[in-house]
């Protein structure tokens, strides 16, 4: 929500706080249902492993992101990855 309310170019850090907060918990949900789904003898092996993708996507994200601070450049890497964890 927080996201939606304050646009990027708007307000950036209000929307970099909202940001953080949904990495931050959708990965802990994401490993969480992810160390579930290898414990079930019943689910295929492959949807922990999209889910840790997922997961390192978010890492990469945030690494970039931080990274933009150092350098402008890294917008766009940062990007990419914030986008990729949605096709996993």
């Amino acid at each position: 929500m927080i996201l939606s309310i304050f646009p990027y170019d708007v307000i950036r850090l209000a929307h970099m706080k909202g940001a953080l907060i949904y990495f931050f918990y959708a990965m802990i949900i994401q490993i969480t249902v992810s160390k579930i789904e290898l414990k079930s003898p019943s689910i295929p092996k492959f949807l922990p492993i999209i889910g840790l993708i997922v997961v390192m996507n978010y890492l990469l994200f945030v690494s970039f992101e931080m990274a933009e601070i150092i350098s402008e450049s890294f917008r766009i890497l940062a990007c990419f990855f914030e986008w990729m964890g949605y096709f996993p």
